[in-house]
């Protein structure tokens, strides 16, 4: 951790060689490390950090994934990146990443499986990066609405869809970038058949308003369309 936090570029390198190398890829406090200098203002840290946030096979002249070593417990995995992440808000765009790739790593062995609750701190948090967190770091907030529209299968479900209020999500359907509020859109329509549909078509609606920019209007059409057609679907689904 003090090599990790050293204002010298080689001791940074140096630690996360250690971490990489003595560690096994299921130590986590070594993934929440490599998160966290995945964001470095270096170069060679923030590439190297990155190679170790997924398996891989050094072949000398480069690096291939390596396919025969599992993602940790995706509950685990979320647990630890929810309780310490937290602390570390520099960590959290990179660890967001990789509890999406223990996510779908677990979604592979339990295609149905709700979301265990190991994992609901962590959905809580990156709802908050929404939020608090995410205003100032436009990359963050990004990240987490994309992590939240992937896992939406696991959550969007009566007894944990309280977990994401629609009015966390709303207001990014009128971000500048359209991958954000496209997948503000996937959460919203998500959440329209299993929590008060009321909650999320009324407010789209609403903001359909002549001084609206034409981000915000487009945002608000593609996800009250898409929240239309999800109730559509459960209905005639019943």
């Amino acid at each position: 951790e003090k090599c990790a936090a050293s204002g010298a570029v080689q001791a940074r390198l140096m630690a996360l060689f250690y971490v990489m190398h003595l560690f096994p890829f299921a130590h986590l406090p070594s993934r929440l490390l490599c998160a966290r200098l995945a964001s470095d203002t270096n170069l060679a840290v923030a590439n190297e950090a990155e190679r170790g946030l997924r398996p891989y096979i050094n072949m000398g002249a480069g690096v291939v994934p390596d396919t025969s070593v599992a993602y940790p417990d995706f509950g685990a995995t979320a647990a630890h990146f929810a309780l310490h992440g937290a602390a570390s808000p520099e960590s959290l765009v990179h660890g967001f990443g990789f509890c999406a790739a223990a996510y779908n790593a677990w979604r592979k062995n339990d295609a149905n499986g709700s979301l265990p609750p190991d994992a609901q701190p962590l959905v809580a948090l990156l709802v908050e990066a929404l939020g608090r967190f995410g205003e100032a770091r436009p990359a963050l907030q990004a990240q987490a609405v994309s992590v939240l529209a992937g896992m939406a299968d696991a959550w969007a479900r009566p007894e944990t869809v309280e977990l994401v209020p629609a009015s966390a999500v709303l207001p990014l359907c009128a971000a500048a970038k359209a991958g954000v509020r496209e997948d503000a859109a996937r959460v919203l329509a998500a959440l329209a058949p299993v929590a008060d549909p009321g909650a999320v078509l009324g407010p789209l609606l609403e903001g359909l308003v002549p001084e609206a920019s034409e981000e915000a209007k487009h945002g608000r059409l593609v996800a009250a369309a898409g929240a239309a057609a999800a109730l559509l679907r459960v209905q005639a689904s019943g």
